[in-house]
């Protein structure tokens, strides 16, 4: 009996145990078809997540190179503007001041009728007008060469056309001041000159 009890005992323990293994194998089969299932939905979503990620890139790097574009075409000078009279007319205002500047200081130094204060300045006046031509120039440039302004082109003409009536108004001023110069020194020179007359018509020494 006891020999009948064990080998049922036993007969139990393995059905027991079977039916466990194959519970166990039965979960595990579920858990694999869960996880391929699960693997598919997670492939699927990689790739709907990657191909929005490749769009927005696309959409990104399009954007880009709109815009790199409309820069570099801002950076790129229009010929007609570089060959504008007013860039040229800008150059020309700036030799004509030095060069007048130049000619009123040696012709008051030559007439003898200033003084070293008053030739002093008039030295200090053309410096500044010079340092205002230097910056004018310095201005100018950057608008006249590619690469350097992102600008358009209306707004480059705005500002060389500014230069230039600058130049014009410093222009104007240099030959009024050098017509003022050289009238001074012409009326100082004829008062001169009267006085050493006077003193010789009355023989005052």
């Amino acid at each position: 009996m006891m020999l009948v009890c064990a080998q049922v005992s036993h007969a139990q323990t393995w059905n027991e145990w079977f039916a466990q293994k194959k519970t166990q194998i039965k979960y595990l089969i579920d858990q694999i078809g869960a996880l391929q299932t699960y693997s598919t939905y997670l492939k699927e979503g990689y790739n709907i997540v990657s191909n929005g990620i490749n769009t927005i890139n696309d959409i990104k790097h399009g954007d880009f190179n709109i815009h790199s574009d409309h820069f570099t075409s801002l950076m790129r000078v229009n010929p007609s503007i570089k060959s504008l009279t007013q860039v040229e007319g800008i150059k020309f205002y700036q030799n004509l001041i030095v060069k007048q500047f130049k000619q009123c200081i040696t012709s008051c130094k030559k007439s003898n009728q200033f003084t070293d204060d008053n030739l002093d300045y008039i030295n200090k006046v053309y410096n500044r007008i010079i340092n205002e031509c230097i910056k004018n120039i310095a201005a100018l440039t950057p608008l006249v060469t590619n690469g350097d302004l992102e600008m358009k082109d209306n707004e480059r003409l705005n500002r060389i056309n500014q230069i230039y009536l600058d130049m014009q108004d410093m222009y104007s001023f240099t030959m009024f001041f050098s017509n003022e110069a050289s009238v001074l020194a012409a009326n100082r020179l004829r008062e001169a000159n009267d006085i050493s007359t006077s003193k010789t018509l009355h023989d005052v020494k």
